[in-house]
């Protein structure tokens, strides 16, 4: 079965493409913007800068694909094509879409949501933003990582402070990027690594870190490798690609997720410290226990067999 994805957004889609390709048999073809990560793998494409260009290239693509598989970036380009496509909210863009000030990017947006064949979401706070959208059919998916990339790394020995790295784009607003000075006081004598990037970057100003500027998924593991601690999405209440990752590098992780909808998804939920309760993690027990704990956790849920299972279910149910 030929699948187009469209959009690749915090490079999630590749993730989730590249699996399908290697374990699901799926002939699935990326399209992307030109600022994306370039994974030159034959079957990923980057689209032209011009508007009116990448339409025609998309329409082109669309032509002999059974399924389309559409990200929130670009999900109007085949509800303009009046192609049957599936919705996929990845980060942001669905709350921002429910969220957004009125205008014509979002009645689009909403427009596109409501038309898809189903939506597709895989952070469990986004329950409360899909009621926008009743009449549309939803489904959660435990999305893939690959653990064999990811993997248990040993701590640098370096027998001084803490190593902490902070590894999202600085936002207030979803990251609650604002909590990491309060983190970082838990922690007492420890050292900061955060990427330097996104809307709210300035507050690295007011804190003493090194600063980082974008990474590939070579460098982000090189700083998963020299982490004691990762710092992760503190403020919606799930987590991202980048807790994931933290814990399958087995690294405890400081996030704030939302219980109550996590264990209507999990059976158990992910062993990640909240943010008031992170001077915990200054035990080196405590550490290596979550540490492993984390692990476990995401071999248990996403390792792909899940989302394998789900995906299949929607493209060929």
């Amino acid at each position: 079965m030929k699948v187009a994805f469209l959009g690749n957004l915090a490079d999630a889609p590749y993730r989730m493409a590249e699996y399908l390709r290697r374990k699901g048999g799926y002939d699935v073809q990326l399209y992307t913007r030109a600022d994306c990560p370039v994974h030159g793998d034959g079957w990923f494409h980057v689209l032209s800068e011009d508007r009116y260009e990448r339409f025609n290239q998309i329409r082109k693509a669309l032509r002999d694909c059974q399924v389309v598989h559409a990200f929130t970036e670009y999900i109007w380009y085949p509800y303009l094509l009046r192609h049957e496509y599936i919705a996929h909210s990845t980060g942001s863009d669905l709350r921002e879409t429910v969220l957004r000030p009125a205008g014509l990017r979002r009645k689009l947006l909403w427009r596109a949501f409501r038309a898809a064949r189903e939506i597709l979401y895989h952070q469990p706070d986004q329950e409360v933003f899909l009621q926008a959208f009743p009449s549309t059919p939803s489904r959660f998916v435990h999305i893939p990582l690959d653990l064999d990339y990811w993997r248990p790394m040993p701590t640098e020995g370096h027998g001084g402070p803490l190593r902490v790295f902070s590894p999202s784009s600085l936002n207030v607003r979803q990251k609650g990027s604002d909590l990491i000075p309060a983190i970082m006081r838990k922690l007492g004598d420890a050292r900061l690594r955060a990427v330097d990037w996104g809307e709210d970057r300035g507050l690295l100003d007011l804190m003493e870190c090194e600063r980082l500027g974008k990474l590939t998924m070579e460098q982000m593991k090189e700083n998963y490798r020299w982490a004691d601690i990762v710092i992760g999405n503190l403020r919606v209440g799930s987590l991202g690609l980048v807790d994931f990752e933290g814990m399958a590098c087995a690294r405890p992780v400081v996030a704030n997720i939302d219980v109550s909808a996590y264990v209507r998804y999990y059976d158990e939920l992910p062993p990640v410290t909240d943010s008031s309760n992170a001077g915990r993690l200054r035990d080196p027990a405590t550490r290596e226990e979550l540490s492993q704990e984390g692990r476990r956790w995401m071999e248990k849920y996403h390792d792909g067999e899940l989302f394998l299972e789900e995906i299949r279910e929607t493209y060929e149910g």
